[in-house]
């Protein structure tokens, strides 16, 4: 017999399944050395993401993120282990080029 899909299907649910708490706890003095360390790697927030944090929960961030370097790299593959789906009901699909909006939209 098939094997049954884990990610058949996808439900719009915002509340995550699960948490994983981080290996460790982010300490000032490790989130400042991340802070120095950006200038050599791009895997951290750039200055224009993440305006709605604080300063506090942008350097845990940034640390998360840098923990987790390999995982957040830019590039590399797609990842086979979920689908996007947009249901449009009996309507089809529409697909457009992307294109430029005014800042003031």
């Amino acid at each position: 017999p098939e094997a049954e899909d884990p990610f058949s299907e996808v439900t719009n649910n915002a509340t995550p399944a699960e948490s994983f708490p981080l290996q460790r706890e982010v300490t000032e003095q490790f989130a400042d050395s991340v802070e120095t360390s950006k200038a050599k790697n791009s895997t951290f927030l750039q200055p224009h993401e993440g305006k709605n944090l604080n300063s506090n929960q942008r350097r845990q961030l940034n640390a998360l993120l840098n923990d987790y370097e390999h995982i957040f790299r830019p590039g590399g593959d797609a990842t086979p282990y979920i689908e996007h789906r947009i249901e449009t009901g009996n309507a089809a699909p529409v697909a457009s080029a992307p294109y430029r909006l005014s800042p003031a939209t």
